[in-house]
């Protein structure tokens, strides 16, 4: 191109532009490069029209020009540089500073650089070219045109950084072009005396490009705001964002190696609306900028750009809240996800129900004063709708009594509604056995409800006894006897079984149904057999060790040797009901239970574990291992008030366990019995919260929509059913595992009359072959000898003695189960003849204890009054008999017959399990005896004044030693019997709830008498 034809175009290109142009074009002329210029002092000065040859010689060649502007007004000028062959060129400007203002590099060989539209004032400015390599043949040209007066509303560059921001106002528009590549474009807002209001700033697409936004700080040293969609020729936008408040640099970019010198940019700042307490104001991203929000008041805002954070901080006044509920409205298109925060930003909650379009709560309870924050979180964005965020007290006060029963009443309702004709319920895992069980416990709790549920009740009972197991299906001491002798349902074994007999003793506590006794003390073997203890029989995998981090607890099967606290929490609870009920638990069941819940606990995080050792905290698994320390008799346990503390700072949210594995009406329903035991304003709180969750979103037909994991695994008949059960709390009942029920005692007024035999014993004394076995070396049978003599010889001179022995007369090869003798008939104490025939035992045969069982019966029969019979066995029975069924016969007979069973070094659980269960139908004592000062201390327990406590109906409760610990009963009418010489009877007493009754035995006139005190 010559350089007339180059100048007709500059004419045409500058038309209309003014003097300026006009000025270049008679000015410009051709001038050559003068070296060295190769550094700032050794510039050559150029013009604007000029133009200028040079060489990018030698390497690294950089040559310096001057420019000199001396027009006052602000004008905009294009400087070119012409490609040379073999050279990849670059351009800088830079100020009378030597600042640096934009640089140009295409980055290609050959290749041309321009300044386009590069805005300057009166001054002096510098324009660098330079080059890696050489060419010394071929020549640069470098020229500079002015291209007319800056105007109003366009870009002004360089505008690349901080420091020469663009000055703006609200409600303006601004043209620009990113270019060269990598532009970035600052803008200062200039608010002046505008008020605070909410702005939105838009930024129009660009052909090619993908373009962003970003606010910062006046010192540009903090980015407040980031937006940038990921699109190419998509517009960008910031919205609310906050003006009159803060000073802003706004920042458009493209920041890839591309430009559009072609296609012009435009945003917008506009002002829309001023700004009140209920709106959102950008930037809210940290606890700097965080905006200030009202306690109780509503206030809007949107999560835009795309994982925006808003931040909101509240104070709460002296004294604190008792509960805090943080609501987030949902959000189309977005997950929006919330934290809360201390004074210092520590976080202390965060909450997400993890699906688009949901809407998020967080509640703490007992919360102290002081300054909170709350987050805003979201995936995805929507500028175009708000969200709602309420920070604040509940909206509603506590459910009324009346919402309460009404609520109840429609979840029974729907129990009812549900059953089929055949008992269980309608629906999946309508026959579980649990599942219905849940359903039972709800019904039979229902006194608050004027209804009467006895038919559904009934159906319901019926088809948990259809899926009882009883032991007399099985070959006694066999793996299937220990299984499943005693289960009751067929799905989740030992989960469903706990929840099926706490069903049952619940209806046995509230509807009187003794008939139930048998099989609720089947199921409750089943369950301390089970139990991961040294105590667990060969058959089912035991014994476990201490050592063992599962020694204690239970699991889905009755063989496993590991355990969880789910499975395990039901056990405690069903066994904790059963001894609640009257049936007596050993304590060595709870104080191993507690050891294995003690081992869930995560002493970091302060709250359980689904199992030891391992990881897996959740809300409704501290709640169970909380409760289950308090059933277990540890109602301070120091792991309980960390407990409570975690659920307090998690409590309930709707259709939510967080943190937890997805079962919140579980979380529930124990985190209400949690509190209802500890009482105070713990339960104060947590019930006014509860109740109202629940009246609140109850459905209209009654029961509660499933959500997380309860959607797999359960039916709404499980909602329906927990939920009815924390309601009934809420109206008052209490489950059996929960009733602070009576006690009753039996003193001796005088610590040396508590040894006074009963009036009338009859010894059975194992004289098997098994007897010859050693302990450190001494026979058995020689211990047992000694320590029998001993007994007798300490033994009240009026009470009345007999005694049988078997398998002494035949050896164990001729098999005779009928080996049983009455040595000594029952008749007034003959101490020299009792101990005669003691010391002439020579073990030899087999083990017939149901024979001897029955034998005794008659040895006893036409004596009047309460009766002893001690059996003395190192071994079950050998001889195919049922001594177990033989037991219970008599004592259902009426006989007055109580049987105290030693198990004289028992090794083996199902031996024991035998001997205790011999006790256990009459009411009697199983005491271990493992050599002879156990064995000694054992028979001197047995041998003590005994009582026998009956209930309205006559039936006997339970019996027990004079002198010994309270005994706890469920509240009502019993007549006892102490077995005194002769009988003393208290007709009537009643035990009251949380109270103990006593009956001191006192010494008057030579006769014993009993006062009720």
């Amino acid at each position: 191109m010559n350089y007339t034809v180059r100048n007709i175009r500059r004419i045409i290109s500058c038309f209309g532009s003014g003097l300026i142009c006009m000025f270049w074009l008679f000015s410009a002329k051709a001038v050559q490069e003068s070296e060295p210029n190769n550094a700032i002092g050794e510039a050559n000065e150029i013009q604007l029209g000029d133009s200028v040859q040079g060489l990018f010689s030698p390497a690294h060649d950089g040559d310096w020009y001057k420019l000199t502007s001396t027009v006052a007004e602000k004008h905009l000028i294009n400087v070119h540089l012409t490609a040379v062959p073999g050279i990849d060129s670059r351009m800088e400007i830079r100020d009378a500073d030597n600042q640096i203002l934009c640089k140009y590099d295409v980055h290609k060989s050959a290749e041309p650089e321009t300044a386009l539209r590069f805005g300057i004032e009166s001054g002096v400015y510098y324009i660098i070219v330079s080059a890696r390599d050489f060419n010394e043949n071929d020549r640069y040209t470098l020229s500079i045109e002015s291209i007319g007066h800056w105007q109003e509303g366009t870009e002004f560059e360089s505008n690349d950084s901080c420091q020469r921001p663009n000055l703006i106002q609200p409600d303006t528009t601004v043209k620009g072009y990113f270019y060269p590549d990598y532009d970035s474009d600052q803008y200062f807002i200039e608010t002046g005396g505008l008020g605070e209001s909410i702005g939105r700033f838009t930024l129009s697409g660009v052909p090619k490009l993908n373009t962003w936004i970003e606010v910062y700080s006046p010192d540009c040293k903090e980015k407040l705001i980031h937006c940038d969609s990921g699109r190419v020729g998509e517009p960008e936008q910031v919205i609310n964002l906050g003006l009159g408040r803060y000073e802003y640099i706004l920042s458009v970019a493209c920041p890839a190696r591309e430009n559009n010198p072609d296609a012009m940019y435009e945003f917008t700042l506009e002002t829309l609306k001023p700004w009140d307490d209920s709106m959102e104001f950008e930037p809210n991203h940290n606890v700097v900028y965080a905006n200030r929000i009202v306690l109780g008041k509503t206030v809007s805002g949107n999560i835009h750009p795309d994982r925006d954070a808003d931040w909101f901080v509240f104070s709460i006044p002296k004294p604190g809240l008792d509960i805090l509920v943080i609501t987030v409205s949902a959000l189309p298109k977005v997950n929006i996800w919330i934290e809360l925060m201390d004074a210092q930003g520590a976080v202390l909650k965060r909450g997400d129900i993890r699906r688009d379009g949901e809407s998020e709560e967080m509640i703490r309870m007992k919360v102290g004063p002081g300054d909170y924050f709350v987050a805003v979180h979201g995936y995805g964005e929507n500028p175009d709708e708000s969200y709602t965020l309420r920070v604040g007290e509940p909206i509603r006060g506590p459910a009324s009594q009346e919402e309460v029963r009404k609520a109840l009443r429609n979840a029974l309702n729907y129990l009812v509604t549900a059953q089929t004709e055949d008992g269980f319920l309608s629906g999946e895992y309508g026959q579980n056995a649990g599942m219905v069980s849940l359903a039972l416990m709800a019904l039979v709790g229902a006194e608050c409800v004027e209804e009467n549920y006895d038919p559904a009740v009934s159906k319901l009972k019926n088809f948990i006894l259809s899926q009882y197991h009883s032991p007399a299906q099985y070959q006694p001491e066999t793996v299937d006897w220990m299984f499943y002798g005693g289960m009751i349902g067929n799905q989740d074994l030992m989960y469903s079984h706990a929840i099926s007999t706490l069903a049952l003793t619940e209806i046995l506590v509230e509807t009187g149904d003794y008939s139930l006794e048998p099989i609720i003390d089947n199921a409750l073997q089943l369950i301390l057999r089970t139990q991961n203890t040294s105590h667990k029989p060969e058959l089912l995998n035991g014994p476990i060790p201490e050592s063992s981090s599962t020694f204690g607890g239970w699991r889905y099967q009755p063989d496993t040797k590991d355990g969880d606290l789910s499975v395990s929490g039901w056990q405690i609870l069903a066994v904790k009901a059963c001894e609640n009920a009257g049936f007596p638990v050993p304590e060595w069941s709870k104080q191993c239970a507690a050891r294995f819940v003690r081992n869930c606990y995560n002493d970091k995080k302060g709250a359980f574990n689904y199992q030891p050792g391992k990881d897996g905290i959740g809300c409704g698994r501290t709640a169970i291992g909380a409760l289950s320390l308090q059933i277990c008799g540890f109602p301070d346990d120091p792991l309980i008030q960390p407990s409570i503390d975690f659920m307090f700072d998690n409590p309930p949210v709707w259709e939510v366990e967080q943190p937890g594995p997805g079962w919140p009406f579980y979380y529930w329903y124990y985190g209400t019995r949690v509190m209802m035991n500890r009482g105070g304003e713990e339960l104060r709180i947590w019930k006014s919260w509860m109740c109202r969750l629940l009246v609140d979103n109850q459905s209209l037909d009654g029961s509660w929509d499933l959500s997380q994991e309860e959607h797999r695994r359960t039916s709404r008949c499980y909602t329906a059913s927990l939920g009815a059960l924390m309601l009934e709390l809420c109206c008052g009942h209490i489950p059996i595992y929960m009733r602070e029920t009576g006690s009753l005692q039996v003193i001796m007024e005088g610590e040396e009359q508590v040894t006074d035999a009963p009036r009338t014993i009859e010894l059975i004394l194992d004289a098997s072959g098994s007897m010859w076995g050693q302990i450190n070396g001494i026979p058995k049978i020689a211990i047992a000898k000694e320590v029998l003599t001993s007994i007798i010889g300490d033994l009240p001179d009026d009470v009345h003695v007999g005694l049988r022995i078997y398998g002494h007369q035949h050896h164990r090869d001729k098999r005779n189960c009928t080996d049983s003798q009455l040595v000594v008939p029952v008749g007034l104490v003959n101490k020299p003849l009792l101990m005669d025939k003691i010391n002439g035992i020579n073990p030899r045969g087999m083990t017939p204890i149901a024979y001897s069982l029955e034998q005794a019966a008659h040895d006893l029969s036409g004596i009047e009054g309460g009766k002893v019979i001690i059996l003395v066995s190192d071994g079950k029975e050998s001889c195919e008999g049922d001594p177990v069924s033989v037991a219970k016969k008599l004592a259902d007979e009426g006989l007055d017959m109580t049987f105290h069973v030693v198990g004289f070094d028992i090794a083996d659980e199902t031996t024991r399990e035998q001997l205790k269960m011999i006790a256990r139908v009459s009411n009697g004592r199983y005491l271990d005896a493992s050599d002879a000062d156990e064995l000694k201390s054992a028979l001197k327990e047995v041998v003590r004044m005994t009582y026998t406590v009956y209930d309205e109906k006559g039936k006997s409760v339970y019996s027990d030693i004079v002198g010994t610990n309270p005994h706890r009963l469920k509240t009502g009418r019993y007549r006892v019997v102490i077995q005194a010489n002769p009988p003393i009877e208290v007709p009537e007493l009643t035990v009251e709830e949380n109270l103990e009754t006593e009956i001191v035995l006192i010494q008057s006139n030579g006769k014993l008498e009993a006062i009720l005190k």
